[in-house]
């Protein structure tokens, strides 16, 4: 009996040696850095460049790559990389992938998108690797941090965007139901004045902003501002570096600012705000007019009043 047990354990282990020797390892990859490809425009087009380590003795020829990322948040398009190589036994290869996200709702992202900035990443998929078993696919999830070598300030340096200070929001529009208000009624509010200042030493133009405001924690439907024409800014450093964007309109529900409107109606109230979103700037940076975009994340405190 005990000789039988021994054979039958030295069999297992033969059976688990065998199954180890016939599995081709996953290799290991490690993200190095990010690196912004153009300005933004619709999509946000960035390189990822990492390291693609072979954990088997044995060479792999990939095949393809497919895979997802979500970069701070914003996830990209379903990506594929095609261009076929080969990882010999234990050894890594530097490589960069190609990497497509949108640019509408990703204003945070890019508003870190500049060099030196650390992005937090997740990226999933699959490997179709050629190995010694034949064609495989070897699955790919990491997740970790890495920094931007390339960003938005090395083709063109991000304007100062602020709300005027001096002028604050004004509620223009209550609307007329019967009491009590319901709780979609919309509130109609004008941001006074934003201020746009041109920091890159080329003119500009600004074509929109799209954005969503936050007063003391409820944010606004998001709004588009579109000028009668195009804006012109001048290059940094001249008198008409900076322009004036007036009465930009905001829509909340009558509910959800209750509190603010009602103390905004009898008294000079300030509020915390935070505006957050993109604008669309053409520009000249050598090859022609280029239109892109651009950050807005501002936030302060000022006065919110209730039109007579």
């Amino acid at each position: 009996m005990k000789t039988r047990r021994t054979v039958i354990f030295v069999f297992m282990l033969f059976l688990a040696a065998c199954s180890l020797d016939s599995m081709f390892q996953q290799p290991q990859v490690t993200v190095i850095d990010y690196e912004l490809v153009e300005l933004p425009g619709d999509n946000t087009k960035l390189l990822i460049e990492c390291d693609v380590k072979n954990m088997d003795s044995h060479d792999g020829t990939v095949q393809s790559i497919t895979y997802t990322a979500v970069i701070e948040g914003v996830t990209s398009q379903n990506m594929t990389y095609s261009s076929q190589f080969t990882i010999l036994g234990n050894q890594t290869l530097r490589m960069k992938l190609p990497l497509t996200l949108p640019t509408a709702d990703a204003a945070l992202l890019l508003d870190k998108l500049n060099a030196g900035k650390s992005l937090s990443y997740t990226v999933t998929g699959k490997f179709t690797a050629d190995t010694f078993l034949g064609i495989q696919e070897l699955s790919l999830n990491i997740s970790g941090s890495a920094f931007v070598e390339i960003g938005i300030e090395d083709f063109f340096i991000q304007p100062f965007i602020e709300m005027n200070e001096s002028q604050g929001f004004y509620v223009t529009d209550l609307g007329s139901p019967p009491a009590p208000f319901g709780s979609n009624q919309p509130v109609e509010i004008e941001i006074k004045e934003v201020i746009i200042s041109n920091k890159d030493a080329h003119s500009a133009t600004v074509k929109n902003m799209i954005y969503t405001v936050s007063i003391e924690g409820v944010n606004s439907q998001k709004m588009t501002y579109t000028p009668s024409s195009p804006i012109p800014i001048s290059n940094t450093g001249t008198p008409g570096a900076h322009i004036t964007l007036s009465n930009l309109p905001m829509n909340f529900t009558y509910t959800s600012l209750y509190g603010v409107i009602s103390l905004a109606a009898s008294q000079n109230y300030y509020v915390d705000y935070t505006i957050i979103g993109t604008v669309t700037i053409e520009a000249d940076l050598g090859d022609g007019p280029l239109e892109f975009v651009l950050p807005i994340n501002t936030s302060g405190t000022n006065t919110i009043l209730v039109s007579p």
